[in-house]
């Protein structure tokens, strides 16, 4: 066992011993009334009934997946550019941006069959295009970018998806649906 300062390395914590390793799956649903969805996940398939009775809309497909690694007690912290399938873009030289964030991943302390998580953060920076007229001229447009998300402390069940919540997409009978799997793996 090495140690760091009061950090425990090689997997374990000195006053508890081994730590648990989990993946955290978020899967990033867009549901609408449009078109007939798409093929979802496998994982995802039995919350599609709890979606369209929930949001009343009628049709889902997978935007994007993320999936990451912690170690129990542990962090993660992740941002980017958002995928050419997310519909949140105005043009590519006005991208979106994500940001995901998972802070003190813990089993439940009562319900092994949970994972607790002190801080569980899915958010985007959408740019919004506006312009105004002056004198009877439209001005030249601004791009001004505006945060969206969610931010919770949760309670999860280990191998099974959970719906954390719903971001609107600016469109009209569209969401998109935030669901996340923790998988203990270690």
């Amino acid at each position: 066992l090495f140690t760091l300062g009061a950090v425990a390395l090689a997997g374990q914590d000195e006053e508890t011993g081994p730590t648990a390793e989990y993946e955290v799956h978020v899967y990033l649903l867009a549901a609408s009334n449009e078109g007939d969805g798409g093929r979802l996940p496998e994982v995802v398939q039995p919350l599609v009934g709890e979606i369209q009775r929930s949001t009343q809309l009628r049709s889902s497909r997978l935007v994007t997946t993320f999936v990451h690694r912690v170690s129990e007690l542990g962090q993660i912290s992740a941002s980017g550019v958002t995928p050419p399938l997310m519909p949140v873009a105005t043009s590519t030289s006005t991208p979106g941006f994500y940001t995901f964030r998972v802070d003190r991943i813990a089993p439940d302390r009562f319900n092994r069959a949970l994972v607790g998580m002190r801080q569980f953060a899915f958010g985007m920076r959408i740019p919004i295009i506006t312009s105004r007229v002056v004198e009877g001229k439209t001005t030249e447009p601004t791009v001004q970018y505006e945060n969206v998300g969610i931010n919770s402390s949760l309670k999860l069940p280990i191998d099974r998806p959970a719906i954390v919540g719903t971001i609107s997409t600016g469109r009209p009978d569209e969401l998109f649906i935030v669901v996340a799997l923790v998988r203990k793996v270690a």
